[in-house]
């Protein structure tokens, strides 16, 4: 039987940690039923990584998936970007021409943005794939200045592209209750599910390994990923120095690009710069590192994007098999860390930890019944293996419709 073709858009790059952990760990298993065809981003000093570039393109060859790249610009803004939106809008009608698609899978608005008019001059369905409130992101983290016109421009867009799409996923369900209220209620049939960001659980069967030189005396706390915009790092400071009240411990910190951001961080505060760590790892390395750990850590800012927000890194320590320090962040979240009992949370203004909050710590370190809980959320929720068959049930009512 003739597979329908799904052309998957992401302005993220392959070759990326993001591209290996949110994109591949689906499509490389969505293949087995859709052919597929990937358009990505890349930035240079990814593609000039020879090694990491031919290991990608051997792998997709084995799964048969298509893939071509835009090189991406970012000298000079928001030139670069226009940039990026041609080459990429020029590529996907080349695709177009030779290929009768079935859906486009556009992760995020800009990819959205950069196809929009193709829906009346090609017969295609297209998968909304938000990943969260993306406008209100920029706002919020402080990328775009707050202008009021800007805002309520790209919130027009964002309503148009809501209510032209044939499905939307989202990442958690309040994201879901924000786009009813978006949605035009003449229109019918648009398919809506939640997909957390999920890992695939293969990667993370690692047992503690004693070369990395991680100290198994004192509490280890890691902060994975992205720090500079969403995330309220001097938080992240100070709890480890109230913790190092209690007990001694240290602060790991797995980051590409933030470096100068993160020691700038650390030298203003008043923790002891002995108790910190700050490594860069590929993607393929970090399980081995969270296998050495005993906390997760990380704060998110607060703001309106929080309806929409899921971060990787919390699937990452729960497959690893880690409890989790964090706020409060939308009902899934808390749900899921409360329901599994995975972790604790801590007031945004809390000013300090009390020997009870430590007590609390510490039990989850001790816990003989943790892995139990960590294993049983993963495979409810946060495999890679509940995404794609979400994934899949789309692609399917989709094609069934054409």
């Amino acid at each position: 039987m003739k597979k329908n073709k799904i052309l998957y858009l992401s302005y993220d790059g392959l070759l990326e940690p993001l591209g290996e952990s949110q994109i591949l760990s689906y499509q490389y298993k969505i293949a087995n039923k859709y052919n597929i065809i990937i358009v990505s981003f890349e930035k240079l000093k990814d593609l000039q990584n020879t090694t990491k570039l031919n290991f990608l393109k051997n792998n997709l060859k084995e799964k048969k998936i298509i893939w071509n790249y835009v090189l991406f610009s970012n000298n000079l803004k928001p030139i670069s970007t226009i940039y990026n939106f041609i080459k990429g809008f020029k590529l996907v009608i080349s695709i177009l021409l030779v290929n009768k698609i079935s859906i486009i899978h556009c992760r995020g608005y800009v990819t959205f943005m950069m196809i929009y008019f193709l829906k009346y001059f090609f017969k295609f369905k297209i998968l909304f794939d938000m990943r969260g409130f993306w406008i209100d992101e920029r706002i919020e983290w402080d990328i775009w200045k707050k202008n009021a016109l800007k805002y309520n421009l790209f919130k027009y867009i964002e309503s148009k592209l809501i209510n032209n799409a044939n499905a939307i996923v989202s990442l958690t369900s309040d994201a879901k209750n924000q786009i009813n209220k978006i949605l035009n209620k003449k229109i019918k049939n648009i398919y809506f599910d939640t997909i957390h960001t999920c890992v695939d659980i293969q990667n993370y069967k690692i047992e503690n390994n004693k070369s990395l030189h991680i100290e198994s005396d004192k509490i280890i706390f890691c902060h994975l990923g992205a720090i500079s915009t969403r995330y309220d790092f001097d938080k992240v400071l100070w709890f480890i120095d109230e913790i190092n009240k209690f007990k001694k411990s240290e602060l790991l910190i797995i980051n590409q690009k933030e470096h100068q951001f993160i020691e700038s961080k650390i030298l203003s505060s008043k923790i002891d710069k002995s108790l910190i760590q700050i490594i860069s790892l590929d993607f393929k390395d970090v399980p081995k590192y969270l296998a050495n750990i005993d906390f997760g850590i990380f704060f998110p800012k607060d703001g309106f994007y929080l309806n929409g927000f899921f971060p990787t890194k919390f699937a990452e320590f729960i497959a690893s098999s880690k409890p989790i320090i964090t706020y409060n962040i939308n009902k899934d979240f808390d749900n899921l860390l409360n329901i599994y009992d995975v972790g604790i949370t801590i007031k945004r203004n809390q000013k300090n930890i009390s020997n009870n909050d430590f007590e609390k710590i510490i039990s989850y370190k001790n816990s003989e019944k943790l892995k139990f809980r960590t294993k049983k959320l993963i495979n409810d929720h946060l495999s890679s293996n509940v995404g794609v068959k979400k994934y899949l049930n789309l692609y399917d009512k989709l094609t069934s419709d054409a």
